[in-house]
């Protein structure tokens, strides 16, 4: 199962998706999950829309957040702060992945790499233009350390 911290430094563990899960989220944020893997435009949109993925999170974890004793206004609570989101996506993702059969799962996992390549592409010559931009405005700036 996948997991990620929330930002009060709570480790959630998504289960594998079963039937019963299915039927759940279907029924509770009209998201098929049975779908997903056919249709990535969908899985983007969800983790686009944060009180709805927030919400499909929550009836993922609702079992998880009664013991713990964690209403859904406090799980989401957790869910606002740096990567948690990203997190949140990349673990339901792996989850997603999982459920999906083998021959479907190896075409995700291709096409999760060529994204990556390509945000990766893209994030380089974004920055490349910020820097030409900047130095046309205020004139040859030094190179900032690596954060």
């Amino acid at each position: 199962m996948a997991t990620f911290t929330d930002a009060k430094q709570r480790t959630w563990e998504i289960p594998h998706f079963d039937p019963f899960i299915i039927a759940d989220v279907k029924q509770e944020c009209s998201v098929s999950i049975y779908e997903l893997p056919q249709k990535l435009s969908e899985v983007n949109e969800l983790f686009q829309n944060i009180p709805l993925f927030a919400n499909v999170l929550w009836v993922l974890l609702k079992e998880d957040c009664a013991g713990r004793k964690i209403d859904q206004r406090e799980f989401a609570r957790g869910l606002i702060g740096g990567e948690v989101l990203k997190d949140a996506a990349e673990a339901f993702w792996k989850e997603l992945l999982f459920f999906s059969p083998k021959n479907l799962r190896e075409l995700l996992t291709k096409a999760e790499k060529q994204v990556d390549s390509l945000q990766a592409k893209a994030m380089g010559k974004a920055e490349q233009q910020l820097t030409e931009n900047l130095n046309k405005l205020f004139g040859d700036l030094p190179e900032l350390p690596d954060s």
